[in-house]
């Protein structure tokens, strides 16, 4: 005898307590990460605004350090998108 819920997965989305917290600590984790991505595109600006400034005039180094901040914090907020949703 089959019943109609075989095969349906039950998604767990937690109480009124719980989801006040997920939102706060997504809250708190956006407004931590806003002040690295601004820095990230400072680095990147002055990377290619400055090149006399570094060593053989060459800039890729610092901007790829650049990039790979600005890359961690992008995927750290997606991250936290997708565990949210």
């Amino acid at each position: 005898m089959e019943t109609a819920n075989e095969g349906v997965i039950e998604i767990f989305t937690g109480d009124l307590y719980l989801n006040a917290s997920r939102l706060m600590c997504s809250i708190l984790l956006h407004m931590s990460i806003m002040p690295e991505i601004r820095t990230s595109i400072d680095m990147m600006s002055f990377a290619l605004r400055s090149v006399d400034k570094f060593k053989e005039k060459r800039n890729l180094i610092p901007f790829m350090i650049a990039i790979m901040k600005i890359t961690g914090a992008l995927a750290t907020e997606a991250i936290n998108l997708l565990k949210m949703g």
